[in-house]
């Protein structure tokens, strides 16, 4: 388990609206500190008292970033010590998967930034030895999920899956995007998570459609700041890519439960959306005027 008395570090550029959506999505967490780093990340050697895990966000990485990423991370495995932090690198689409495959080695975790704000929370906090907030597996009782899909295959793993984790699924085929509603016998679900055709033209009107029936959890494959953009336009819940992590969805359908059982009211709700898509750049971060981050330490130049 994950020491939670030392410090969680966001590193990334908070002046681009979806850094600090991302930002904003772990603000819960015990001894966050966040700093905007707009040029090269700081190494190790600049950084004093280094925190349990380091989260950093890269629209692309330089050879410089990387080197500063190899820095926080002993060179043999077998000499890292509790002081080395755990590595989570939220990667934007001009990152190559060159760059990708040489920091999957010193990160505990990849996570592209495109659903990073409705994964990282969850995934920090597991790393940490902590009960992700919102667990799919906490008090889904009442709730039913079905996973639509044209595979078949992934529909009864997926569904599958979440009965394992205690939540009641069920697999169902996917009518086409000629179907107004999905029909069955068994009564309408209260989350469906849909494994969207994006390819398909029309699908952001059957995802308006769906989504006035249920929450929709939208799976978009490769997902990407344009298309999970345009799927919480049409009414998306959340937005996940794929293949994913099973704990993800089911952090997921636990905030859309805790939701309808009244945690959040209606008014809250409405003033407060649910992981709402950011604007487009304003040249300023708004972390810089209304939730100034905690100071990172710098080493002094006396040490």
């Amino acid at each position: 388990m994950e020491e939670i008395g030392r410090p969680v570090w966001f590193l990334g550029d908070l002046d681009d609206p979806w850094v600090a959506r991302i930002a904003d999505s772990i603000r819960g967490l015990p001894g966050l500190a966040i700093r905007s780093v707009v040029g090269d990340l700081p190494s190790a050697d600049r950084m004093a008292d280094p925190p349990s895990l380091l989260i950093v966000h890269r629209s692309r990485l330089s050879d410089a970033d990387i080197a500063s990423i190899e820095s926080w991370v002993p060179p043999d495995p077998d000499d890292r010590t509790e002081l080395a932090p755990g590595i989570v690198l939220c990667y934007g689409p001009l990152v190559r998967y060159a760059e990708l495959e040489r920091c999957a080695r010193l990160s505990c975790l990849l996570i592209p930034e495109a659903v990073a704000a409705e994964t990282l929370d969850g995934q920090a906090r597991r790393r940490l030895g902590m009960d992700p907030r919102g667990s799919g597996r906490v008090g889904t009782r009442g709730l039913t999920v079905d996973v639509v899909s044209s595979n078949r295959a992934l529909r009864d793993a997926l569904a599958e899956g979440l009965e394992g984790l205690g939540i009641r699924s069920r697999s169902q085929p996917d009518p086409g995007l000629h179907e107004v509603i999905l029909t069955q016998a068994s009564g309408r679900a209260d989350v469906m998570v849909w494994d969207v055709p994006v390819l398909e033209p029309g699908w952001t009107a059957v995802l308006e459609r769906r989504a006035r029936q249920s929450a929709v959890i939208a799976l978009l494959g490769i997902a990407d700041r344009a298309l999970v953009t345009e799927a919480k336009a049409a009414g998306a819940y959340a937005c996940l890519d794929v293949p994913l992590d099973l704990e993800d969805l089911a952090s997921v359908i636990g905030r859309i439960h805790a939701e309808r059982a009244g945690l959040r009211t209606a008014a809250v709700a409405r003033a407060e959306p649910r992981h709402a898509v950011p604007p487009g750049p304003s040249g300023r971060s708004r972390w810089s005027v209304d939730q100034p981050a905690t100071t990172i330490p710098e080493r002094s130049s006396s040490d």
